[in-house]
């Protein structure tokens, strides 16, 4: 959303133009998910190269793993179930999306409440 609010920002519209783009950003934030969401279902949008072999191995040397994120919940979930399968959340001691703190971009929320996480990552136990 602060993306979104930020190009906004950077048409140099008047006042007016620029409060009613605005005033839309939460309708434009849903919309960009749902194509993204659609975009992974349909094998559009991928997890990069070598993701998927740093995750195994990494949890074959016992290594516990979290997500820190400025992206949505919806879009880690859709990303991973798509890649890892059902439960693949299950396998990540924490995650910190960017729609569970106040400022995801100008802030390490997330990365801090990642590493002090003691709990799993099933939704209604995130941080």
């Amino acid at each position: 959303k602060e993306r979104i609010a930020a190009h906004i920002a950077s048409l140099g519209l008047p006042q007016s133009a620029r409060g009613a783009l605005e005033a839309r950003i939460p309708e434009l934030h849903r919309l960009k998910t749902d194509l993204y969401v659609r975009m992974v279902a349909n094998g559009k949008a991928r997890m990069r190269n070598g993701v998927i072999r740093l995750i195994e191995e990494t949890e074959a040397y016992g290594v516990q793993l979290a997500i820190a994120t400025t992206t949505s919940y919806e879009n880690i979930r859709a990303l991973m179930e798509t890649a890892l399968g059902d439960g693949a959340l299950e396998r990540f001691q924490a995650i910190g999306s960017g729609d569970m703190v106040s400022r995801p971009t100008s802030s390490s929320m997330c990365s801090s409440n990642c590493r002090n996480a003691r709990q799993t990552a099933s939704p209604s136990r995130t941080l």
